[in-house]
């Protein structure tokens, strides 16, 4: 099938969590019955290959979808990051998902649909036994300080409101591209954290789990309590940085905090308060830059 959905499956969820594509490991199956459920409504379809899950989701979006789409593939060949970074993968052996959201939302709160993402991915994580687990910001997942997991929101936007998120997470289950990492961090992945293969279809199904009842909470207005969390997950408060802006030297600073729109909120070493745009900067520790 490559990159494209046949027109009949986009006009019929159904056979979306029937599909079976030949030499794929996942079954769609297996994790349909894992799933708690709350999380039974998402409409699952997997690929053994194609450009990027969230290429796929965005097109069923544009086609006025509803929310609930999940979009997974083996491996993608031209999968993404923050920033246009290129993602990497190995096939069969990590969980790369993008899910069509549709939360009410301003445009101005669009960063919550990364921290949704990022928590629900967090948590998953945490559930498989890994320890230190946390956000880089803004939508990196972290374990021990290396990079397990990223988070990729794409959005479209009507008027002042948001049409519909595609919600890309992509996580080193079994793999990891070591210290050549997704995003310029080195790596790690579940498995080689808990010292044990993990099941994907049982890391699939609770990522799903976690991202319902974080997505439930969104649309019913608790807002405040999902920034909270992203918030509180964060590793980058209290620690020296150096921001990289697209148009601007590098400079040094202190995190202190992270505002409700998603910005981090850094002191220079000039002692000015700047707060860092969501999406518009590269963050990594200062001490990478000695």
């Amino acid at each position: 099938m490559g990159r494209g959905i046949a027109p009949a499956l986009l006009l019929c969820p159904f056979l979306w969590g029937l599909l079976k594509m030949p030499n794929v490991i996942l079954s769609p199956i297996d994790v349909r019955r894992r799933l708690a459920r709350a999380s039974r409504s998402y409409r699952l379809i997997i690929l053994d290959r194609t450009t990027s899950t969230n290429d796929v989701v965005a097109r069923a979006g544009r086609k006025g979808l509803a929310a609930g789409l999940v979009v997974f593939a083996e491996t993608q060949t031209l999968g993404r990051g923050q920033r246009g970074r290129t993602w990497l993968d190995q096939a069969g052996q990590n969980v790369l998902v993008s899910v069509l959201l549709r939360p009410s939302l301003p445009a101005s709160a669009a960063f919550l649909a990364t921290a949704v993402g990022a928590c629900a991915v967090a948590a998953t994580v945490e559930s498989f036994g890994c320890d230190r687990v946390g956000v880089k910001w803004p939508n990196d997942i972290v374990v021990a300080g290396r990079k397990v997991a990223g988070v990729l929101a794409e959005s479209s936007i009507v008027g002042d409101s948001l049409d519909y998120v595609v919600l890309g997470m992509g996580t080193h289950v079994n793999w990891s591209p070591g210290e050549v990492a997704n995003g310029g961090l080195a790596a790690t992945s579940v498995r080689e954290s808990v010292g044990q293969p993990i099941p994907r279809a049982a890391f699939l199904a609770r990522l799903l789990d976690e991202l319902a009842a974080r997505d439930t909470r969104l649309q019913s207005g608790d807002s405040g309590g999902a920034w909270q969390e992203w918030r509180d997950r964060l590793v980058d408060i209290g620690g020296r940085v150096a921001v990289s802006p697209a148009d601007a030297p590098i400079w040094i600073g202190t995190v202190e905090d992270a505002g409700q729109d998603g910005a981090l909120i850094v002191r220079g070493s000039d002692g000015i308060r700047h707060s860092i745009a969501f999406g518009m900067a590269s963050v990594r520790p200062a001490a990478e830059f000695r």
